[in-house]
């Protein structure tokens, strides 16, 4: 049986993360965490995770989780393909020079006017700035997500999940309309519920909008998971009293989330890990 590949980083140190690997048998894995976990926390089998919390340190059994709540880009959906084209778009009518998707990628993840106050050159107005974020929501209503994608695994993910009777959930950065229409077009039927940016919702990493999120599930922090690319991400599971994963496959590297008030609770490298867990695979 395969294995739930994970690394477990909240209780082992920076320099001797281990990430259990395919194919690897229960005990080596065992034996792999053991030598790194410090004083007497336990290396724990798969469907089991280290949980800390306000404080204090806890073993729970993955079967307490019942719902799970996304970040939507970077994290299910690739998006950057279309931030790209809208960006560049939109400098462009302003007369400004463009920016390549790498300096983009290190923009995302703060909502888009901390995108376009970063891609605007530096002395610009504040009306100037304003006008491009109007332009930016325009092109982006008129272009639409035409590049956009799931990432690799994650609709069947999301079936089982689904299927396994796991409540889901979307909290994103971007503006709440943006959220829903791209939901409703490339994921629909699967969460319960749907927010992004709006009045109600701050931007994260405020946890107003996930503990609104959790509390439209009727259920409690500690039975959600908040599952995210970013360390905003994991800031506001902590601040919620969720439990934090960050994804490997999203726009942050894994070296992003090693200072310690964003390190996650666990960390996977596929979405199917997360349904695997849920299962006690």
């Amino acid at each position: 049986m395969m294995l739930f590949v994970a690394k477990i980083w909240a209780s082992v140190p920076s320099r001797q993360r281990t990430t259990a690997f395919f194919g690897f048998g229960l005990t080596i894995v065992k034996n792999i965490l053991k030598s790194c976990v410090q004083g007497s926390r336990q290396a724990l089998p798969p469907g089991n995770l280290s949980l800390e919390q306000k404080g204090a340190t806890m073993t729970t059994d993955a079967s307490q989780f019942k719902a799970i709540i996304f970040d939507l880009d970077g994290t299910l959906l690739n998006t950057l393909p279309d931030l790209v084209e809208v960006t560049n778009t939109a400098l462009q009518r302003a007369g400004m020079p463009p920016r390549t998707q790498q300096e983009i990628l290190g923009f995302v993840g703060n909502g888009v006017q901390s995108l376009i106050s970063q891609v605007v050159p530096e002395g610009t107005s504040p009306e100037q700035l304003q006008q491009v974020y109007e332009d930016w929501c325009r092109i982006h209503h008129k272009i639409g997500t035409r590049l956009t994608h799931p990432f690799p695994h994650v609709v069947e993910t999301l079936d089982q999940l689904k299927a396994d009777g796991i409540a889901l959930g979307v909290l994103s950065n971007k503006f709440d309309t943006g959220v829903q229409e791209v939901v409703a077009q490339y994921l629909p039927g699967y969460f319960v519920a749907v927010h992004g940016e709006s009045a109600d919702i701050p931007r994260k990493p405020d946890p107003t909008g996930l503990c609104h999120t959790i509390a439209e599930l009727g259920l409690e922090p500690h039975q959600c998971m908040y599952v995210g690319d970013s360390p905003n991400d994991i800031r506001t599971a902590k601040a919620a009293g969720a439990f934090g994963v960050a994804v490997a496959w999203g726009y942050h590297l894994v070296e992003d989330f090693d200072p310690e008030p964003v390190r996650p609770h666990l960390i996977v490298n596929d979405p199917r890990e997360l349904a695997w867990l849920i299962e006690g695979k």
